[in-house]
């Protein structure tokens, strides 16, 4: 291999500039920043139909927002529900006593229990009784 020496290398540039090229380049850019800044963002026509479009949304969504609704209250909705269906719902889903009682203010709870026919009307005697307790997972002797 053939050593390279830095001194037999020729020492001329092997790029040329145009004349005059670094003392007008300041020149050139300040024209092109100029042309620049003069351009619209948007044209006019474009414009015009932008806010077209923007008007008919706006009108579009007040006249959905005043339109009144026919929704129902939770109270309207639970009173269409039948009460054999309310009952089936909370036996499959296994709601507890507390759970039912939790949104209930402490008079509504008292009025709950306070009501006349709660059990005096029940006639329960022996392995009635003991189902009823069965089926409620009750231990008497907590009553007793």
């Amino acid at each position: 291999m053939k050593k390279i020496r830095l001194e037999d290398i020729d020492k001329k540039t092997p790029f040329s500039v145009p004349d005059e090229f670094f003392s007008e380049l300041t020149q050139n850019i300040q024209t092109r920043v100029s042309e620049k800044s003069k351009r619209q963002w948007v044209p006019v026509g474009q414009l015009k139909w932008a806010l077209a479009g923007s008007l008919v949304l706006a009108v579009v969504f007040i006249s959905i927002l005043r339109t009144p609704s026919s929704q129902l209250s939770v109270e309207d909705l639970l009173a269409q529900v039948s009460e054999q269906d309310l009952v089936d719902y909370l036996d499959f889903n296994d709601v507890t006593d507390a759970e039912l009682l939790e949104g209930l203010s402490d008079e509504e709870i008292d009025r709950l229990w306070s009501a006349e026919d709660n059990l005096e009307d029940l006639d329960l005697e022996g392995e009635d009784l003991e189902k009823l307790l069965m089926d409620y997972e009750t231990d008497l002797d907590k009553y007793l």
